[in-house]
């Protein structure tokens, strides 16, 4: 059967999307609407078109009809022409949903900033602690004068000279 009256054509769309979505979405209507050459609505049109629906009962068999995946919007020609604008239902929903897909991306990259940015704020974090430790570390030990040491090896003597010079934070020297 064609589906050539405007409200047969809106009847089959509000159906497949309470089919697909689960409720009729201004936004979806007009984006599938559009690719049919048909005039794009608003809240109150909608809410209009709805109730039309429903109380015309040709219009509200092919509602039902829509909703029961019996009709589906790639069935429909483009106003006032015999050519069909939607190829499949796939078609239907890369038509509705890039928006969906797009914001998806958009989440995913913002929660990957966000963790690189919680990780090197933790890096920093810890830096500047470990900076502040070392002053203080340093405040308290004594420094001496930089003179050429002098040390004789005694084979009798007991004590280990350990010299430590050119510090390397995160370098093992052995």
């Amino acid at each position: 059967m064609e589906y050539t009256q405007p409200m047969e054509v809106y009847a089959v769309v509000f159906g497949y999307l309470i089919r697909t979505f689960g409720k009729i979405q201004t936004s979806k209507v007009n984006k599938i609407v559009d690719e049919l050459g048909y005039d794009k609505i608003n809240v109150t049109l909608l809410k209009e078109y709805a109730e039309k629906i429903e109380e015309d009962p040709h219009l509200s068999d092919i509602l039902d009809e829509a909703v029961n995946g019996d009709i589906t919007p790639d069935e429909l020609k483009k106003y006032n022409t015999d050519t069909k604008p939607i190829g499949s239902e796939s078609d239907i929903h890369k038509i509705v949903t890039p928006y969906q897909v797009e914001h998806q991306k958009v989440l995913k990259n913002n929660r990957e900033f966000n963790k690189i940015q919680r990780e090197g704020a933790y890096v920093k974090i810890l830096f500047e602690e470990m900076k502040e430790e070392l002053r203080k570390e340093y405040r308290s030990t004594p420094f001496r004068e930089k003179k050429p040491l002098e040390y004789k090896y005694d084979p009798t003597n007991n004590t280990v000279v350990v010299i430590v010079s050119d510090w390397h934070i995160g370098k093992l020297v052995a």
